[in-house]
């Protein structure tokens, strides 16, 4: 599997897709892509940024046998701008490994299952509601 690392504050810390992650997203965010619409929009992308990079340097950090240590407070106090450029960059990345097939013979193609079983949810959910809308009232 390939290992996303970064460095700052004089530490170094790897980046982990996970079940977890997804958790703590929805948590704060409401879902995985609210979060990610968030990063992109422009209404505090930054801080956005720094909870999903938080999210992930803590699934790393469990996964390595230690104990969850990073917030957006952390970040922001050790992150220079380019660092934190290249954070949105690596989490999306990291999305994009963490959602490869295991043992897979065609490690390039990532596969997005879940996200695209979500977004298929999302839309029955948005037609169902959208039919509500469009029944006469009485």
């Amino acid at each position: 599997m390939t290992t996303l690392s970064m460095e700052a504050g004089g530490r170094e810390f790897t980046l982990r897709y996970t079940v977890q992650v997804i958790a703590d997203a929805e948590e704060a965010y409401g879902s995985m892509s609210k979060l990610q619409e968030k990063m992109g929009g422009d209404d505090k992308p930054e801080q956005a940024t720094m909870d999903l990079l938080s999210y992930m340097a803590n699934a790393g950090e469990r996964h390595e046998g230690r104990g969850a240590s990073f917030n957006r407070k952390w970040f922001r106090e050790n992150l220079s701008p380019k660092q934190l450029m290249e954070a949105k960059i690596m989490t999306q990345h990291a999305i994009l490994v963490g959602m490869r097939r295991e043992n897979s013979t065609d490690d390039d193609v990532p596969i997005d299952t879940v996200l695209k079983e979500i977004e298929e949810e999302r839309k029955k959910k948005e037609e169902i509601s959208q039919s509500v809308k469009r029944l006469p009232a009485g």
